[in-house]
């Protein structure tokens, strides 16, 4: 049936998404164990929050740690009950979309202080990487725990 054909074409969106998660999660692991550091693993409900956090970037045309109505992380792991000792989010914006490479995200978060810390972390545990693409640009959340 035709409806087979469609789900089949909607489900390569999240699949290219997930090529690009994937590879911006080994380049931190990679980094990470370069400096002797324990890798982080996947979480599912940390990705989802990163996907909804990008997404909520891209859909209301914004990019800070802060959304529109002033809700931050925070609030959003507080409403999914989300439970942690400490907590780190990485954003990145790349326009056009192109340009946003895992590589070039790596890069970016290396040179600023704050985002190397959370990368380089001895006490994280978990991470969650949300990648979504939409009006012309990237929008990347990682999400770092313990």
């Amino acid at each position: 049936s035709n409806d087979g054909a469609a789900q089949i074409s909607l489900s390569t969106v999240p699949v290219n998404f997930n090529g690009l998660e994937a590879e911006i999660l080994s380049l931190i692991n990679r980094t990470r164990a370069s400096h002797g550091l324990g890798t982080l693993s996947s979480n599912q409900m940390l990705t989802d929050l990163a996907r909804l956090r990008s997404s909520d970037m891209v859909s209301r045309n914004y990019f800070s740690h802060h959304s529109p109505d002033g809700r931050n992380i925070k609030h959003i792991f507080s409403e999914y009950g989300v439970t942690y000792k400490n907590f780190g989010e990485n954003l990145g914006n790349a326009s056009p979309a192109s340009h946003g490479s895992p590589g070039a995200f790596l890069n970016a978060w290396m040179n600023s202080p704050s985002h190397r810390d959370n990368m380089l972390r001895s006490n994280y545990t978990l991470i969650g990487v949300g990648v979504i693409d939409g009006g012309g640009r990237r929008v990347v959340t990682v999400l770092f725990i313990r």
